[in-house]
């Protein structure tokens, strides 16, 4: 749990609630795209000031995040898709958009750019906007980089200094794990960092690693953005070890908090997804962007990229935490060893998945099953070709299933729960008011773990999550058999 986002689900709150109230001076709220690379049509909303763009290569990442620049009077379309004499495929593109510019209307304003005629034409649709991107060539070390090669001589002076302050060295310091004090240093149009380490010796960027230049330049250009900037990312990760790339996303939290900025990027990075929520995801699969966080890994099968022999799709991590503790508890710790499990974001989601894997000639060798929450109606599932793979969870929602149960059983329940949560048996009474309050204070079943969580002293939903899944498994371990036998079945038969 080491790589575990402290994001609290009240900051999360906070932000979606800017967005869904229209809080914001500037802010893009919708792009859609047509005939442009490997989308014939396509669209996104920004539902979150965060917003992660996820797909395996060539899916379109790129395309949809960097549409959202060209919105913007300070970005030309060229600069992202230009045409050569070998390019046809721009015919016709179009970028539709909604944004919102406080300065301009109070209302929602809606406009779009087109490719015509060997040209990309804006029309009247030129909005200013302070936009930023950052490229793969930020992780780039400045020793391979062309344009930096003169300033590596001891005859050259710079023309400006700039020290950090202490927030912008704390904000560095704490994604990337290390001590360090970081000065600015322009020369005319180029520019270094030098930092001082804990011995007081100092080193340029020629002698950073990547990840290092590359979040020294993030931080400190994002800090010197005007409020309400659109920053754009491209593959957030590179470079940067796992606790890293959760901390960045903590501070693009925090930035989006304080100077409203609206934050895009790609990733191939479950890290960098974690503490998002569902809405603030999008992913890209053979020309289609659908919305949902979705384990990253499941996109992989997809590809055709499986080393077991059955792939199991489920809505969402607590049904994956629940299929797990099945098996586990039923004894089959063999069968686990044989299987994939990956959570997609949904219902539709796991139907499309499951289909598709059941679907593709290069991937049938290996069956896909989807394991659907209990409200999923069997008209639904009937409608797929393969509806013989499918089964559902107990209960219409697993999280309130799960919960009711034990809160029925509280006080036979409560010594095991207690212990599971890392408490010792002293405890229990503490534990069990806790659980009542959140009970009594909770509507939401997404959010009873979280605030369980919260109230028992910042606990990890996923601690919380464990605990009574597998308490509640303990219980109903029998009645649970048919999942079992289900998934034994399914390794056995061919597509």
């Amino acid at each position: 749990m080491a790589n575990k986002s402290y994001i609290r689900d009240s900051e999360i709150r906070d932000l979606s609630d800017k967005v869904r109230k229209k809080k914001y001076s500037q802010y893009l709220t919708a792009i859609s795209v047509e005939n442009l690379r490997v989308f014939v049509k396509a669209e996104i909303t920004f539902d979150f000031p965060i917003t992660a763009i996820i797909g395996s290569n060539g899916s379109g990442k790129t395309t949809l995040m960097t549409a959202c620049a060209c919105t913007y009077k300070s970005v030309k379309p060229s600069d992202f898709f230009a045409k050569s004499s070998l390019d046809t495929s721009l015919q016709g593109a179009k970028i539709r958009f909604t944004l919102l510019d406080r300065n301009i209307n109070k209302d929602e304003i809606k406009n779009s750019i087109s490719h015509q005629k060997s040209r990309w034409n804006r029309g009247e649709a030129t909005y200013e906007r302070a936009v930023k991107y950052f490229g793969i060539k930020r992780t780039l070390p400045p020793t391979e980089q062309k344009e930096l090669t003169a300033l590596r001589s001891t005859n050259i002076q710079s023309t400006g200094q700039i020290d950090l302050n202490q927030s912008e060295i704390d904000t560095i310091q704490r994604i990337l794990g290390f001590e360090g004090k970081y000065k600015y240093y322009t020369f005319n149009e180029k520019s270094l960092f030098v930092a001082t380490n804990g011995q007081n010796k100092t080193y340029s960027e020629f002698h950073f690693g990547a990840g290092e230049s590359s979040i020294a330049r993030l931080v400190y250009e994002m800090e010197h953005l005007p409020d309400n900037a659109l920053v754009l990312i491209e593959e957030i990760e590179n470079g940067l070890h796992p606790s890293a790339v959760v901390r960045l996303v903590e501070y693009l939290f925090d930035v989006c908090n304080r100077k409203k900025h609206q934050v895009i990027f790609t990733t191939h990075s479950n890290y960098a997804i974690e503490a998002l929520p569902n809405d603030a995801v999008w992913h890209c699969h053979n020309g289609t962007v659908n919305q949902g966080k979705v384990n990253i890994e499941a996109l992989r099968v997809l590809l055709g990229d499986v080393e077991h022999q059955l792939v199991i799709f489920t809505e969402d991590k607590f049904a994956e935490i629940f299929i797990t503790t099945v098996l586990r508890q039923s004894g089959l710790t063999d069968l686990l060893n044989l299987i994939e499990i990956h959570y997609v974001g949904g219902k539709n989601e796991v139907i499309r998945f499951v289909d598709s894997q059941n679907a593709n000639p290069s991937t049938k060798k290996v069956p896909a099953v989807g394991i659907l929450d209990g409200d999923v109606l069997d008209s639904e599932i009937e409608k797929s070709k393969f509806k013989d793979f499918y089964a559902k969870l107990p209960g219409e929602m697993p999280e309130r299933e799960v919960w009711n149960y034990l809160i029925i059983k509280l006080e036979e329940s409560i010594a095991k729960i207690t212990l599971k949560l890392g408490f010792n048996n002293t405890q229990q009474e503490f534990v069990k008011n806790k659980i009542i309050e959140t009970n009594r204070e909770v509507n939401d079943a997404h959010l009873l773990y979280t605030v369980l969580g919260e109230k028992l002293g910042f606990l990890a939903e996923s601690v919380v999550v464990n605990a009574f899944i597998t308490t509640y498994v303990d219980y109903k371990n029998g009645s649970l058999s048919y999942l079992k036998d289900f998934l034994e079945n399914k390794l056995t038969k061919k597509i």
